[in-house]
This record gives C-alpha cells, structure tokens and sequence, in this order.
C-alpha cells in the first residue's frame, strides 16, 4: 500500500512538471541569443524591464523583437534625438498587452491592434495582417515581417523576431525621410555648386599692327609751280611716301618745249 501510494506521488509530480514549466527570463534570452543587443540595453536603461516582468505575471505579453541589424537600418540619429520618454514610448509599441500564439496572430484582421503604448487614449496601435503565413505589422509609418518565433511559453510570454523596427505614427511623421515630431529640425544639406562647363579654348589671333598711316600715292597730284615749288614739285616714290630725286623737268616744261619745238617746224616750213 505505502509502495501505491509512493508510486502516484510521483506520476503526479511528473504531470504537474509536465503541465508547468519553469517560467523563461525575457531579458537572458534575448542576450544568450546573440542578436538583441540594442533592445536589451534600451529596456535595461528606460527601466522597462521590470515593467514588462509585472505585466507578464498578470495578463501575459507578447513582443515583437527588432534585430540589431533592424535598429542599424535606421537613418543615422533617429534615436539619438529623441527622449527617454519617447523611446519608452517606442519600446511599449513593441508590446501587445496579453498572450499571442502565432497561430492567433495569423487569425487577426484588424487595422487597429491595442499595444502596450495605446494606454487609455487609445492611439499607437498596429495593423497586423497574414498574407502566404508572413505576418505582417504596420505602422502607419513602415511595416516589419515576424521571421520566427523566439519565446512561446502559454499563457504568459511569446516573443518574435522581426526584421525592422516599429515606429508609431505619434512619434515619427508618416512621410519617409523626416526626423522624428519634436526633434530639433536638421539644416538643410549646402548642395555642392554644380559644375559649369568649362569654356572651350580659342585659338589664339595674333594681334594686327597698329595703323599709322595710309600709304603714299604713287604719283603725287600735279600742282602748279610757285614761289615754294618750282617746277612741279619732286617725284614721290612708288609706296615709299618720301620724295625721289627731282628730274628738274615738270609737265609745264615739257609742254613749252613742244610748243617751241612746233612753232619752229611751222616757221621752216613756211620759208621753204
């Protein structure tokens, strides 16, 4: 009898194991898995790791884990510029408020999914669709895929992997490429001057020599001889513009010559 009893104690003890097992700590399974460094020092540093402790104990959780390569592909100081109210605020939007399976996440079709965020004003919620068994969220913002499922321990905790971090429409503008609401507005980047074409060199013409004057006529116009210029004046060279020698013979001697000449040839003719 002592040996029945001994024997149901432990197929008891078995079940009760069985059915119960041992609660999983969030945090050391993030750091043993090697890829939630980034997330665990944000819950470690806002403090919210003994808030999500509390909250698993009462209703259960679910998280949606983002990867240090999903934090990497962030733009350069997104978190760096906002505060540690916000960022607690970004790390609560990861949260959903009880208990998912996968296979109840899969069933859910709804636009407005309450998350650990929403609070009592009923905002930052998510969109959570399945299309070919990816379960998608979306933010309003962007969206992420769950790749797998890291914790599952009913009725308490899941954690899932996701490839991007979740950025709620109350914090970050829902237009790509902004800085988050509330942080200081960067300067505009100084564009670089644009290039000007630079221009295609000439050939060189050389330079004309200055004009000084007009070249000397070849013969300089006949004028009649005065008191200054016997004769008819010296000869000018041929494009020299200087005076030649002087022959000493003008057109108006010339012409008296001939006039002699002929008044003689008359004369003689007459006396013979």
């Amino acid at each position: 009898m002592a040996t029945l009893l001994l024997l149901l104690s432990v197929v008891r003890a078995g079940a009760d194991s069985t059915t119960s097992p041992p609660p999983v700590n969030m945090t050391t399974t993030l750091v043993n898995a090697g890829k939630f460094h980034t997330l665990v020092d944000l819950l470690q540093s806002t403090g919210l790791v003994d808030a999500l402790t509390q909250k698993e104990t009462e209703s259960g959780i679910t998280l949606f884990a983002p990867t240090d390569d999903a934090f990497s592909a962030l733009p350069a100081g997104d978190l760096a510029t906002l505060t540690q109210a916000q960022i607690s605020s970004i790390l609560e939007y990861h949260v959903l408020p009880s208990y998912f399976t996968l296979t109840a996440l899969e069933s859910i079709s709804s636009p407005s999914v309450q998350t650990l965020a929403s609070g009592k004003s009923g905002k930052s919620t998510l969109s959570i669709s399945t299309s070919s068994d990816i379960v998608t969220l979306n933010t309003g913002v962007d969206t992420a895929q769950v790749l797998t499922t890291l914790i599952d321990q009913s009725p308490l905790l899941a954690v899932y992997v996701i490839n991007a971090v979740l950025l709620p429409v109350e914090i970050f503008p829902a237009t790509p490429g902004l800085s988050p609401l509330g942080a200081p507005a960067l300067s505009p980047a100084v564009s670089p001057p644009s290039p000007t074409t630079s221009p295609v060199p000439v050939e060189a013409v050389p330079a004309r020599a200055p004009f000084t004057s007009i070249p000397a006529p070849f013969f300089r116009p006949f004028s009649p001889p005065g008191i200054n210029n016997p004769g008819n004046g010296p000869e000018i060279m041929p494009g020299s513009g200087a005076p030649g020698p002087s022959s000493g013979i003008g057109p108006l001697q010339v012409w008296k010559t001939f006039s002699v000449a002929a008044l003689m040839v008359v004369t003689i003719s007459f006396m013979f």
